[in-house]
């Protein structure tokens, strides 16, 4: 697996969800590490959700378990034009669902946005050099367009 400056870090992607594996790295000293990948849960959005209003917070409740510990949820809202966006994080153990609050919405305009919505599994490595490392597996539910009204 490549270093990855943009991530810097080793960072591999697949196609499709993978539900087990190990990999395995070599460090500049010929030092050998084998780990294997976390189990990353999926996630859904609800078929239900296809507006959000821009003058009120509002809960965002995910299709799929609460969330376990190491997991975390992230959505992000936008088009990609700076300043109209919307970024979310939830990792708290339980957790079922998210809040986008009054001030994140006010950044985005009236209109359509694409959604997106990762799911995550974040690990200390089993075996790996003296500095540590961490191994993450994400799973990104299907993506959505929604409206965002006043």
């Amino acid at each position: 697996m490549a270093y990855n400056g943009l991530f810097t870090g080793h960072f591999k992607e697949y196609a499709g969800r993978i539900t087990s594996g190990t990999f395995t790295y070599t460090n500049v000293a010929g030092q050998v590490f084998q780990n294997s990948i976390p189990a990353c849960d999926t996630i859904a959005f609800p078929t239900t959700l296809n507006s959000l209003s821009k003058s009120s917070a509002q809960s965002i409740a995910w299709v799929g378990s609460p969330l376990a510990a190491n997991q975390a949820v992230g959505i992000f809202i936008g088009n990609w034009s700076w300043g109209q966006n919307a970024l979310v994080y939830q990792d708290a153990d339980g957790a079922t669902s998210l809040v986008l609050g009054i001030n994140q919405m006010a950044a985005l305009a009236l209109g359509s946005y694409p959604v997106y919505m990762d799911r995550q599994t974040e690990v200390n490595v089993s075996q790996g050099s003296s500095e540590g490392g961490k191994i993450r597996s994400k799973y990104r539910a299907l993506n959505i367009v929604l409206q965002v009204v006043n």
